[in-house]
């Protein structure tokens, strides 16, 4: 053992050591082994008792965070159990310490011997049982009892397990210390790493829909993609392979002819979830000496419900990368597929298996080739939650112009700006988002039964077949000061937060969005349910149409200011709010 199992062996092994120790001293102590036997007896226990209370305290400090609540009742239960050893707990340890973690183990195996030579010289089996049951057996080997009970032979194991518990504590301190460091690091790989996949994942459905003259479809992603699996402790290809894009997409059910609409035709809807599965050419990947090496991608993190769907890894190949690390292209060349994926590899053309009646949704590999590589995905079926044809799509610009729709209470509001946000963050200068987003390119899906759309779950549209050169490539000169992506999403923050359109608040004196947008920064008074940081995001991004003339989305340092001046300032609005919508 090398790991934080060696913590639950301390803590289900020290108490019976105790107890062992202390039922020695009962036995004999009426034989008078030695002068001043218990007083030596009594500091052996006291000191296993403190470093006992120590061990307790560094796991409730820093060892119980790593589980829940439910979880970690059952570990303290069963310190000698095999939850200690699960992968999970070992991974999530190794995460938090990262580079430290080497000296994590080191420490847990200097405890480990330590408490195994406790239990060896007490003569305990090995369920910790003590072998000298009776006094008759103590006085058949008084004179090893004697030897083995002395404190000086503790000295040096009480000593380890002070030294290594100090160790340990001091070590996580640190980690506690640096984990807004951390977890800023961790948010700009993610945020490269879905940047980076979802533009592929629109390549491949581009090239997955060889739809007749006249045929259309919408596809709307969900702004939050599924990374919950994507942890930090992960390498970057293995995160790529954690993201999930959750897609709703439309058909009618008549193509026939190519007209618009017929009386007869119904649009249906069908809900998949797309992952990155295996490499198609792994040969191809270019030498590491081109071309030049980009600056690392980096953070964050951010109608219809999709069911949760975890699938066991698989792989993926590079394809040519604008903005991320080279060093991510030769990782995932070296990765395989897994049994997992076997039964969904059937390549498909998503508009046929769209025009197929599916009981149980569409399923298969989609692929995009680029400079002889290949990115594969895997599309998973989901389960409707609703009827399949009795659905409408409102936009939020709609729901702020429709007098008759209550307001939006502060919270969803709060959880929208963050959810826009951080999707503005992760798509921006991908095929998925224009250049400015306004309220009219944001969307929420709603059935019959709905009369208010779900503010947890927004979607992006866009028209597929969509017609693109075979050489298109997104826009990586960022944007000038009069089309500024940034005041597009302040002046979006401003109508959430005032529950109307820019249109609306619009003055006949404001010669521009920006002037307006100003002039309501300064008149609009702070929610009275906010700690100042919406306002502070808005301002920002107006601000920036100034500060920032080049906003280019690709720079990595850009996405860091980026972050730190909208998205972390909503965070700090929900770090004092409480979560109910």
């Amino acid at each position: 053992m090398s790991g934080i199992e060696v913590a639950g062996l301390a803590l289900g092994a020290m108490p019976l050591a105790i107890l062992a120790l202390s039922d020695y001293k009962k036995i004999l102590a009426p034989m008078k082994v030695w002068r001043h036997f218990e007083l030596e007896m009594d500091s052996l226990i006291e000191n296993l008792q403190c470093e006992y209370l120590r061990l307790q305290r560094f796991c409730g400090n820093h060892l119980e965070s790593l589980v829940s609540t439910e979880q970690w009742k059952l570990m303290i239960s069963d310190p000698f159990g095999s939850l200690w050893k699960e992968e999970v707990v070992q991974r999530r340890i190794k995460a938090r310490l990262q580079t430290a973690f080497s000296r994590f183990k080191l420490a847990m195996k200097e405890l480990e011997k330590a408490i195994l030579y406790i239990k060896e010289n007490l003569g305990l089996d090995d369920q910790w049982i003590r072998r000298w049951t009776e006094g008759s057996a103590i006085e058949r080997e008084l004179k090893r009892a004697s030897f083995v009970l002395h404190k000086p032979a503790y000295d040096d194991a009480i000593e380890s397990l002070k030294k290594n518990l100090s160790t340990l504590d001091s070590m996580m301190r640190d980690d506690v210390e640096s984990e807004p460091l951390q977890q800023k690091r961790y948010q700009g790989r993610l945020v490269g790493l879905i940047r980076h996949t979802s533009g592929y994942v629109y390549y491949a459905l581009r090239d997955s829909m060889s739809c007749r003259t006249g045929c259309r479809h919408q596809v709307h992603m969900d702004l939050k993609p599924d990374s919950e699996d994507a942890t930090h402790d992960l390498d970057d290809a293995e995160m790529i392979e954690k993201l999930g894009f959750k897609l709703a997409m439309t058909y009618r059910t008549d193509m026939t002819e190519t007209v618009p609409e017929k009386p007869d035709q119904q649009t249906l809807w069908e809900e998949v979830v797309v992952r990155a599965s295996a490499p198609q050419v792994t040969s191809s990947l270019e030498p590491k000496s081109t071309p030049p090496p980009q600056p690392p991608a980096r953070p964050q993190r951010k109608g219809v419900s999709f069911a949760s769907l975890r699938k066991p890894p698989v792989a993926i190949t590079g394809a040519e990368q604008p903005s991320i690390t080279t060093s991510l292209t030769s990782t995932m060349s070296t990765l395989k597929l897994s049994d997992g994926a076997m039964n969904l590899s059937r390549q498909i053309k998503v508009c046929e298996e769209l025009r197929r009646s599916h009981k149980e949704g569409i399923s298969g590999t989609i692929s995009h080739q680029n400079a002889g590589k290949s990115w594969s995905f895997t599309i998973y079926p989901q389960k409707s939650t609703g009827p399949r044809h009795n659905r409408s799509v409102m936009s939020l610009k709609e729901f702020l112009e429709n007098p008759k729709h209550p307001k939006m209470p502060f919270m969803a509001k709060l959880h929208l700006a963050k959810m826009i946000s951080s999707s503005f963050l992760q798509l921006h200068q991908t095929p998925w988002l224009p250049n400015t987003l306004t309220s009219q390119n944001v969307y929420f899906i709603t059935d019959g039964s709905q009369s208010f759309p779900n503010f947890r779950q927004a979607f992006i549209k866009k028209g597929l077949p969509e017609k693109i050169p075979q050489n298109h490539s997104p826009n990586l000169g960022g944007s000038d000061v009069i089309n500024s992506p940034l005041l597009s999403l302040g002046i979006l923050l401003l109508e959430l937060s005032l529950g109307s359109t820019i249109g609306d608040l619009r003055r006949p004196d404001d010669s521009s969005d920006y002037f307006t947008a100003e002039r309501l920064l300064q008149e609009s008074p702070v929610d009275r349910m906010s700690c100042g940081g919406y306002m502070l995001a808005a301002s920002w991004c107006v601000a920036a149409d100034w500060s920032l003339p080049k906003q280019d989305f690709n720079d990595e340092g850009f996405r860091k200011d980026v972050y730190e001046g909208v998205i972390a300032q909503l965070e700090n609005e929900f770090k004092v709010k409480p979560r109910v919508m």
